[in-house]
This record gives structure tokens, sequence and C-alpha cells, in this order.
């Protein structure tokens, strides 16, 4: 692995309509940092300007309610149009409780709170914004406009930000991934003591979708994009599906005595 992995902010502050290409307001941000992108690099895209170029953010005001949205309103206090963009997304609810997430398992396989359905940033306080239909296609999308713009070999990570069971705080998670391999495998490799590795395997594209929210942040940071440089990896078509642990392997699930 190279020795230094440098990180590029690339802001973006005008705002993303439905129908917008996101590779090219990439490739504006690249210019006005006067970056050109290279082989190797990886190009971390948040979700949320996919999603809003995707024309995938919703006005509650035009939602229906159906009577399993407005029993879960009773339960948790929510409002039940949320509650009801919530449960369009997923296929379970894992848990839920009053003054609590809703615990979801999303149509794509997430498990997230509220169906990693997002009120901030998105244009008005009746404004709600779901995650992209297919991350890994809007992932190569961007690749390849991108590669033939710079004549470049890059990966593209769509990223998110998502809890984590037992521990506080969000980390950056990889949705979709295109021409980078969504973990890395360290087994049968040996330590420094000769030791054979059997269990070691990376959430490659989660650390790199992690590195670049230290500089998207959340709030106001307008940094909707970031350059990874330096770090070396494997060209492969890669998916975020990958990442996604199946619900027979879940080890932390518990029955959720609020779902029926």
């Amino acid at each position: 692995m190279a020795n230094h992995v440098t990180l590029i902010s690339l802001p973006f502050r005008d705002e993303v309509k439905n129908g917008d290409c996101i590779a090219q307001h990439v490739q504006t941000s690249l210019m006005e940092q006067r970056v050109k992108l290279q082989n190797g690099d990886i190009v971390v895209v948040t979700h949320k300007v996919i999603s809003k170029a995707e024309g995938l953010v919703v006005d509650l005001n035009t939602v229906e309610c159906s009577a399993e949205a407005l029993r879960y309103a009773d339960l948790t206090g929510k409002d039940p149009r949320l509650l009801q963009v919530i449960l369009d997304d997923s296929i379970a609810v894992v848990r839920c409780g009053a003054k609590l997430p809703i615990i979801t398992r999303h149509k794509l396989g997430y498990v997230s709170a509220n169906s990693a359905v997002d009120q901030s940033n998105a244009g008005h306080d009746e404004y709600v914004i779901r995650l992209p239909e297919n991350p890994d296609k809007s992932a190569e999308k961007i690749r390849l406009f991108l590669e033939e713009e710079f004549n470049a070999e890059i990966a593209v990570i769509v990223s998110d930000t998502h809890g984590r069971a037992f521990r506080k705080g969000s980390m950056g998670v990889a949705l979709g991934i295109s021409g980078i391999s969504a973990l890395k495998n360290f087994i049968g490799m040996e330590d420094r003591d000769g030791r054979v590795l059997r269990g070691s395997v990376d959430a490659q594209a989660d650390l790199l979708a992690s590195a670049a929210m230290l500089l998207m942040g959340q709030a106001a940071e307008n940094v909707p994009f970031v350059l990874i440089r330096g770090y070396e990896f494997e060209r492969v078509k890669g998916s975020g599906a990958d990442l996604v642990r199946a619900p027979e392997q879940d080890l932390f699930a518990e029955p959720n005595t609020n779902n029926s």
C-alpha cells in the first residue's frame, strides 16, 4: 500500500436538481480545484446529490398514509407521512419504539434507521430524500463519464452515513461502487510473526467512504464529492451489495416484539 493517501475536498455549492448529470458536477468541481483525475484515483460521491438528480426527493404533502404507517405513528410518535416513505423503502421493520428511530431492513438489504430516509439538506422542511434505486449503477455511470473525460482508470464510491450497533455516532458506508472491490481479503496472508490469517477481511469501500466523510461532513459543508489519491487497490467490477450481511448471518438480531 502507498505510504501517503491524500484526500481532496471537491466543493459544489449549486443546488442539484432532478435530471442533473452528477458526473458533470464532479467534473466542474475538479476543474474549479484545478485537479485532473489520474489512474488509481477514487471519487466518493454522497448519495444525496445522486438521489436528488434521480428524482428521489419526496414531498411529504403528497404522501397517502396506510393503516400500517398510522399504527407505527401511534407507537413511535413520528409523522405518519414520513413513516409511510420509510415503510415503502423497507422489506421489514427490525425494531421500533416510543421516541426511538425505527430500524428497518431496506429493500437493498441495509439495516439502518428510517430506511436511510433523510430530511437534512432536502431543500424544504416537508421534503425527504430516499436512497438511489441502484447505487452500483449510479456509481458506474459516474465512473464511465469521468474516465472518458480524463482518460484515466478510476473507481467511484456512492456513500451514506449509518449508525452502528453497540457504538455511538455515525460512520461512512459505501452504498454503491464501481471499479473497486467492496472487501479486501487478508485471509491466507501472514502477520509479522508468521501466523496465517484465517478471518481477516476489511470492509475496504466502507473505510474509504468513512475517510471521505471527514471532509464531507453532514451539515452545510457543501462538499458532496471527495477525491482519494494514493490508495492502492485492485480494479474489479465490485458491488455495494457485497457488504450486506444476509439476515441468517446476523449475529446481533433480536426478536421484534413491536412488529405485530
